[in-house]
């Protein structure tokens, strides 16, 4: 019920922002817990989103800033749709900043018909490769 009441509050810019959100989601599988659908972030770019925009999603309470701590010499599965690759921190522990999505724009997502941001998914991988994340 709270994600019906949810949806109907939302503008239709705001549904857009939030399924453009949902584009750019990655799915990851840290130390065997639940899984989560997250947004990689990087010191100069959002994957495409303003922080305006976040602060939209934020305020409505679909989303939230959050960190994942790739340990030293663990993997973690992390999928962007179709695409699988595993993260590893060899030389030092990492700290990976992600928007993630907050129960109840867990439970829109789930109506949400996302599609791959292509663009996004390459950007990501240049910046894990950069930073020597992505196992290959």
């Amino acid at each position: 019920r709270r994600a019906i009441n949810a949806i109907k509050l939302l503008s239709p810019k705001e549904a857009r922002i939030f399924t453009l959100f949902c584009n750019c989601l990655w799915e990851i599988h840290p130390n065997d817990t639940r899984s989560e659908k997250i947004l990689l972030k990087h010191f100069d770019t959002l994957g495409g989103f303003s922080e305006d925009l976040l602060n939209t999603l934020k305020d409505l309470g679909l989303v939230h800033d959050g960190v994942v701590l790739l340990e030293k010499g663990e993997l973690y599965d992390i999928h962007f749709f179709d695409k699988k690759h595993q993260l590893f921190s060899k030389e030092q522990s990492f700290e990976l900043k992600i928007i993630r999505l907050s129960i109840i724009g867990s439970e829109i997502y789930n109506v949400v018909l996302a599609e791959k941001n292509e663009e996004y998914y390459q950007f990501i991988l240049q910046y894990l490769n950069k930073n020597l994340l992505l196992k290959e």
